[in-house]
């Protein structure tokens, strides 16, 4: 699945990726350069190593089914790992809700 985000400076990624995850899909990634920083490297096809499209093709068109499974494994076993927590929207949640407690127990702190 052709994976581009609207932007390409460092830290932005958004839902595309891990929504090519989620529906077992292989990303075909354009956007962070800092991608690997947050998801592994071996879970998505990098489009900057390609210098247009008709390599991609043919990279495409010449990956065995095993290499594919690798791809899928990659994102299945990000998927299941502690790595992955940090982007769901339980770990948001607690997050804001960490803060929100923080800065009502200083509120509170002050008033004494």
């Amino acid at each position: 699945m052709l994976c581009f985000e609207n932007c390409d400076f460092l830290g932005y990624v958004t839902e595309k990726v891990f929504d090519c995850f989620l529906s077992g899909c292989v990303p075909i990634y354009l956007g962070a350069p800092d991608i690997t920083d947050f998801i592994p490297k071996e879970s998505i096809i990098d489009f900057r190593e390609f210098g247009n499209y008709v390599e991609l093709e043919r990279f495409l068109r010449e990956m065995s089914e095993v290499d594919f499974q690798k791809y899928i494994g990659a994102a299945r076993d990000f998927l299941a790992s502690s790595e992955f927590n940090k982007y769901t929207v339980d770990y948001f949640v607690n997050e804001i809700l960490n803060v929100i407690g923080q800065e009502f127990e200083k509120i509170h702190e002050g008033g004494k």
